[in-house]
């Protein structure tokens, strides 16, 4: 991590889909935020199947808010977005919105620092849980057999 200011966060996110993805846009939403040295996310960058990036901003002001939003392209009906926060009271949240064919799974990884926190953002195929719950009821004798199982509890 390079200069992180008085707070920042940073955003680790590893597609695992079946395509590359391109930054569509790349947008700060935090005064007094800029992107820390080197992990700027950069409008047409590509992240490749089973590839990554790192993208954080941070800011020196004790009271504002570090923040950006990050739309990805190039495989489903419309962008995943990824907006990420550490706000003035330190609280940091991570939104990934998935589509038609990807779906987001997100997770904080442990600091020893109260003021900068990190996430991994996972990008997964969205057919990964149709395939499982299938697999589900395949299990249970399909629809047919769940309905029966559960009138059965009654």
């Amino acid at each position: 991590m390079a200069d992180a200011g008085y707070r920042s966060i940073e955003v680790s996110v590893v597609n695992n889909t079946q395509a590359t993805l391109n930054v569509r846009t790349a947008t700060i939403t935090g005064v007094d935020t800029g992107w820390i040295d080197g992990e700027q996310a950069t409008v047409g960058e590509p992240i490749e199947q089973y590839a990554g990036a790192l993208w954080g901003v941070s800011t020196d002001n004790p009271a504002a808010t570090a923040g950006a939003t990050v739309h990805l392209s190039g495989f489903g009906n419309v962008p995943v977005a990824i907006d990420f926060r550490n706000d003035q009271f330190g609280t940091s949240t991570v939104n990934a919105t998935g589509n038609d064919k990807i779906r987001t799974s997100v997770g904080q990884l442990q600091t020893s620092d109260p003021n900068h926190t990190i996430f991994q953002v996972e990008l997964l195929p969205a057919q990964t849980i149709a395939h499982t719950q299938a697999l589900a009821l395949r299990g249970v004798g399909g629809i047919a057999g769940l309905l029966a199982a559960h009138k059965k509890d009654k």
